[in-house]
């Protein structure tokens, strides 16, 4: 990997985590980036989804609030989402 790519990998990924932690959806422009430097698909998705936890970690204070407000709704709609990933794996 030469220092153009290395570049481009630490700005957008700089970029990623605060958009991230801001807005959701970083991996629209994060994921392409590492496709562009030459990672497999696979290795690419795991990468991305690996770098990017750190900026939803530091976002999850934020959504504190909002969260226990919500409170038990989410655990039927944490038991759907892991039943429509078990079945749809």
């Amino acid at each position: 990997m030469d220092f153009p790519d290395i570049l481009l990998l630490v700005s957008i990924g700089l970029l990623g985590g605060v958009w991230n932690a801001v807005a959701g959806g970083a991996t629209l422009f994060t994921f392409p980036a590492l496709m562009a430097v030459g990672l497999s698909p696979v290795v690419a998705n795991a990468t991305n989804f690996l770098a990017l936890l750190p900026s939803n970690a530091a976002a999850l204070p934020a959504y504190a609030k909002e969260l226990q407000n919500i409170g038990r709704a989410l655990v039927p709609m944490g038991v759907v989402s892991g039943l429509g990933a078990i079945l749809g794996s």
